[in-house]
């Protein structure tokens, strides 16, 4: 019983399957997808635009995550860390970020204040970043905590990113789930 509930929270998760409270859970209806490369260094695309990234941690915890985060970082571990940052662009809040890291890197909580987390695992742990892919993307409108955090009105528009990030040897070594203020993003797609 509990093998067939964790794999419909993932269908549910995952987008394929959704439920209604006293009906039952149904098929979803596809929705377009695609896979989005991004930079895995968000400070280094600010840069590249002129603008100064800042971090702010505001909190930092063990948890024993959920199966579909243990899942994406394809983590053995029993914990992993939680980082909940909010990130600013020449002192302005842009982006409330939720971030999962394996305990199994090494890492202090210290080492995870107020850093930049693909920067730090590069320059301090050695870890080649190698990908970050976009795993969906999400216009919704902010809560009202993160709206304060952002300094905007509740319900201003916003877009909920998750991506996953991996090293050279393919170890996914980063799972985020941000949400950012609707005007501080452009989505920018380019073909090779």
């Amino acid at each position: 019983r509990t093998t067939v509930r964790y794999a419909i929270d993932r269908l549910v998760s995952d987008g394929y399957v959704h439920r209604q409270h006293g009906k039952g859970t149904f098929v979803a209806r596809p929705s377009p997808r695609m896979r989005l490369l991004v930079d895995p260094s968000w400070a280094r695309a600010m840069r590249t635009r002129g603008i100064v990234p800042e971090v702010r941690t505001l909190m930092t915890q063990r948890v024993h995550p959920q199966p579909a985060v243990r899942d994406l970082l394809k983590s053995s571990s029993e914990t992993v860390f939680h980082i909940r940052n909010l990130v600013l662009g020449n002192g302005e809040p842009w982006v409330v970020s939720e971030q999962y890291i394996d305990t199994a890197l090494g890492l202090s909580e210290t080492d995870l204040t107020d850093t930049i987390l693909a920067e730090m695992l590069s320059e301090k742990m050695g870890i080649r970043i190698s990908e970050s892919v976009c795993l969906f993307l999400e216009p919704i409108l902010l809560g009202k905590v993160d709206a304060e955090l952002l300094g905007v009105p509740t319900k201003s528009a916003g877009l909920h990113v998750a991506r996953r990030v991996k090293d050279s040897l393919g170890r996914v070594v980063l799972y985020s789930e941000s949400r950012f203020r609707g005007d501080r993003c452009k989505l920018l797609f380019s073909t090779v």
